[in-house]
């Protein structure tokens, strides 16, 4: 079996692309972007689309913080061990 080095300054780089995607992530849940049940005018109102609406952002902002949590875990799994400087 041949062997094969791992090198730790790769690695290092790897887990702050990693936690710099997770901030961008994580700014993506704060867009300040807000829609009110009048956003979708009388129509919208009268078909529940703001309630609709509101439950599939919510679902999705779920999912967002899950995504970041994931890749929050992993770049603390490449750091640690390999001296890399870790999230403050």
């Amino acid at each position: 079996m041949a062997g094969f080095k791992i090198n730790a300054d790769v690695i290092a780089g790897y887990a702050k692309k990693v936690d710099t995607t997770a901030d961008d992530l994580n700014g993506a849940t704060d867009s300040g972007s807000v829609l009110t049940v009048e956003s979708f005018g009388v129509l919208g109102a009268q078909v529940g689309l703001g309630e609709s609406y509101a439950h599939a952002s919510e679902a999705i902002r779920r999912q967002l913080f899950g995504g970041c949590a994931a890749l929050r875990s992993a770049s603390e799994a490449f750091t640690q061990g390999h001296g890399a400087p870790r999230r403050g």
